[in-house]
C-alpha cells in the first residue's frame, strides 16, 4: 500500500425474512416473487440508522 492511502473495508449483510418488523432495519428492500427480483428500493426510514438511505438502483439491467 502506498504511503498516505488507507484501506476501506465495507460489509454487506444479506438477511432474508418474511417479517416486516425485521425488514424495517434494512437500508434497501429487495422483494422476490417466484425466485426473481420483483422490486428493489431504498427504505426511506430504516430503523436504528442515522444515515440517509442510498440512492435507488435501476432494475433495467436485470430484466
Amino acid at each position: 500500500m502506498a504511503a498516505g492511502t488507507s484501506l476501506i473495508r465495507l460489509r454487506t449483510v444479506l438477511m432474508v425474512t418474511h417479517e416486516p418488523d425485521m425488514a424495517a432495519y434494512a437500508r434497501r428492500l429487495v422483494r422476490f416473487v417466484d425466485g426473481r427480483i420483483d422490486s428493489e428500493a431504498p427504505n426511506p426510514h430504516p430503523v436504528g440508522l442515522d444515515l440517509p438511505p442510498p440512492a435507488p438502483t435501476p432494475l433495467e439491467a436485470r430484466h
